[in-house]
């Protein structure tokens, strides 16, 4: 989802809305964060400033993500200042470009800020951004004394710059052919690969802990007729639908994959028999009236258990639910 906030520039006067960092960005990793580590060092002591830092923007605050370690660096990671306040950084993230001040003290526009007043009077910074332009943060210096920054430094800055971004790209390409890895092609939820996965940590996780959990097996009744007599064209659109109907009623903690061809699984980690009932009960109205808005004559089957101590292997739950599925196939009189 994307998000975005609202800076003020205050060389310009006016305030600007920037895209930010939305929610399906990747976290950045440790090896990563390790070596932007060892950029901002080198850039601190290259420029003998008393501060590289590259700072991270949310809907609120920009904050310090990481600081350059010399002894002298008067910040520290998580320290944050509201959005809207005019900061130097505001400066770069609402222009998208790099941004300069020799010396705060003799700019009549800075002379009176926060950093001037903590001697932090010269600055440089450039904007770090995601591959679809979305701000991550800044990369910058900041010093106590008057600063010119020669070409040469402002040439290996923006190598430093474009090297973090290559990171964020490299980042959310991994994490996107993980996300292909684990999703089912057509519905776009979880394959029975991850789906599996998921359920064998759930349920090591419950016989570890002695948690409770349950899971709900969906099935659409008479699939193989539907595609015989509508197409499978209609089967897919039916699938499809489903799954989308399905992924709008479960909590955010519940998992949801295709287990099989017109099989659906749903994992309910903390929930106990009576509230998956309730859960399929509340949501049975709405994917049924959506359903047969295609085929009139589509109907879906269920069977929900819930983890037991008994339970010695994950077949043995997996068993149990196929066993109430197809008991309540019986009681619905389905052909399959």
């Amino acid at each position: 989802m994307s998000k975005t906030t609202e800076v003020y520039l205050t060389e310009d006067d006016r305030t600007q809305i920037v895209k930010i960092t939305s929610d399906n960005k990747p976290e950045v990793t440790q090896v990563v964060l390790d070596k932007w580590q060892n950029l901002i060092n080198m850039l601190a002591e290259m420029m003998s400033v008393k501060a590289g830092l590259i700072n991270k923007l949310s809907e609120e605050r920009i904050e310090i993500y990481l600081k350059s370690d010399n002894v002298d660096n008067p910040y520290s990671i998580g320290l944050s200042d509201s959005v809207g306040q005019g900061a130097y950084c505001e400066m770069v993230i609402g222009k998208k470009q790099a941004f300069e001040i020799h010396n705060a003290k003799t700019n009549p526009l800075w002379k009176n800020s926060p950093y001037t007043l903590i001697n932090m009077i010269s600055y440089y910074g450039l904007p770090i951004l995601w591959p679809d332009g979305e701000v991550f943060g800044t990369l910058c210096v900041l010093d106590n004394k008057e600063n010119h920054f020669s070409n040469m430094f402002k040439s290996i800055f923006s190598e430093f710059k474009l090297s973090i971004e290559k990171d964020l790209e490299l980042l959310q390409k991994h994490c996107e052919i993980k996300i292909i890895a684990e999703q089912d092609a057509l519905t776009k939820i979880y394959n029975r690969k991850k789906i599996q996965a998921s359920l064998k940590n759930e349920f090591d996780r419950s016989k570890r802990y002695n948690n409770v959990f349950s899971i709900v097996l969906l099935d659409i009744d008479n699939f193989k007729k539907i595609n015989e007599t509508y197409g499978h064209h209609v089967g897919d659109q039916i699938l499809i639908l489903f799954s989308s109907l399905i992924k709008q009623h479960i909590r955010k903690t519940d998992i949801l994959g295709r287990w099989g061809s017109d099989e659906f699984l749903i994992i309910c980690p903390g929930t106990s028999y009576e509230g998956t009932r309730s859960l399929i009960t509340k949501m049975r109205e709405n994917v049924m009236y959506g359903l047969i808005q295609v085929v009139r004559e589509a109907n879906y089957s269920y069977g929900t258990v819930t983890y037991k101590g008994s339970d010695k292997q994950l077949e043995d739950i997996v068993k149990r639910v196929y066993l109430e599925l197809h008991t309540n196939k019986v009681k619905n009189r389905v052909e399959e």
